[in-house]
């Protein structure tokens, strides 16, 4: 299964796509800053284009435990947001929460994931951040992390 949160009007072909609207082509409706109503570790890949800053910041840590809760152990997240190097990540009133390179290390590093108790773990396979003409010039941290997390025996 591959899961594309956030979608809006950008739903994908192929993925269950969810996000906070009714709108035509969402397959689940629900506020990511609540507990997602789906299974644990059911999901090979979720892709996250433009939706992690729309979580509330306080939210941050709950987004990603629920992300890597719903990734089968190796499931891969693509995310892609708007970097907090950029004005334009603070622009948008919707925006709640901001992300850099950095922002991803609480979930890779054991160390910054010990000291704030945060449970879920990625291995990086891509972390950088790309300036593109196509969205106006606007920075763009590309995550993409793979969960780690011990594989059920039996």
């Amino acid at each position: 299964m591959k899961i594309n949160l956030g979608c809006g009007r950008k739903q994908l072909a192929g993925y269950f796509n969810v996000d906070c609207q009714n709108i035509e082509g969402v397959d689940l409706v629900c506020d990511c800053n609540l507990p997602i109503p789906l299974d644990d570790n059911i999901a090979d890949e979720i892709n996250a284009d433009d939706f992690l800053e729309h979580i509330n910041n306080d939210k941050r840590i709950h987004i990603m435990s629920e992300i890597w809760r719903i990734l089968k152990p190796n499931g891969i997240l693509r995310s892609y947001t708007p970097s907090s190097y950029g004005r334009r990540a603070f622009q948008d009133p919707t925006h709640y929460s901001f992300w850099n390179e950095n922002s991803f290390y609480y979930y890779t590093c054991d160390d910054r994931r010990k000291l704030y108790s945060i449970v879920p773990k990625f291995d990086i396979i891509e972390l950088n951040t790309r300036t593109t003409q196509e969205f106006k010039k606007i920075s763009h941290v590309i995550a993409i992390l793979r969960a780690v997390k011990p594989h059920k025996v039996g």
